[in-house]
């Protein structure tokens, strides 16, 4: 676990001969401590590796130009994710369609917005999140708290709480888990299960 003091995002700008810009993001949490990809690593794999593959290929057929990434640049999930954004951005602006027109159309035209109570620390958490309920947040997410923390967090107003076990799966959050999940059942509304990354 890791403390965020700040947060860094890549914005990824994709420029075509049609004169065509392409908007995507990057943003992971916690540098490495969270996973494999930092923004640092997200910018200079793009930079060096994504890139040059992307240089005269048609920005039109995004799944061709996404599978020639897929060919020759293993992981960096984020970093691909980026680009693939900022393709599809591009074709929806050539088709002059909203992006979620690619995709069968928009179901929303909002979402709410998550954030994380990590700090290990309830008073702390319990005053995050009130803060939160203020600003009119909907939604918050936990690590791995205890019971007695997870439910004095709860207690502090009415919100749609998810719970993350872990960024991976592993034996401490599956020993963790197993003997909370009677607890759990009655309790809690989302949870989030690690899943293989692969």
């Amino acid at each position: 676990m890791t403390t965020m003091m700040r947060q860094t995002l890549v914005l990824v700008q994709i420029k075509t001969n049609d004169g065509l810009t392409g908007w995507g993001e990057a943003t992971t949490i916690g540098g490495l401590a969270y996973g494999e990809e930092s923004p640092e690593s997200i910018k200079t794999n793009i930079d060096a590796y994504i890139e040059p593959l992307l240089i005269g290929q048609d920005p039109s057929q995004v799944a061709a130009c996404m599978a020639r990434i897929q060919q020759h640049v293993q992981g960096n999930r984020f970093a691909k994710c980026a680009i693939e954004t900022a393709l599809c951005d591009n074709q929806a602006q050539r088709l002059g369609v909203p992006l979620s027109g690619l995709f069968g159309g928009r179901v929303r035209s909002s979402v709410p917005v998550a954030w994380t109570l990590a700090s290990g620390n309830t008073a702390q958490d319990v005053a995050e999140a009130q803060l939160m309920l203020e600003m009119k947040r909907t939604m918050s997410r936990m690590w791995r708290p205890s019971s007695a923390r997870w439910e004095a967090t709860r207690a502090c107003g009415s919100m749609p709480t998810r719970l993350g076990a872990s960024v991976k799966p592993c034996a401490e959050c599956a020993c963790w888990l197993t003997p909370a999940s009677t607890w759990l059942s009655n309790r809690l509304p989302l949870m989030t299960c690690p899943v293989c990354r692969d």
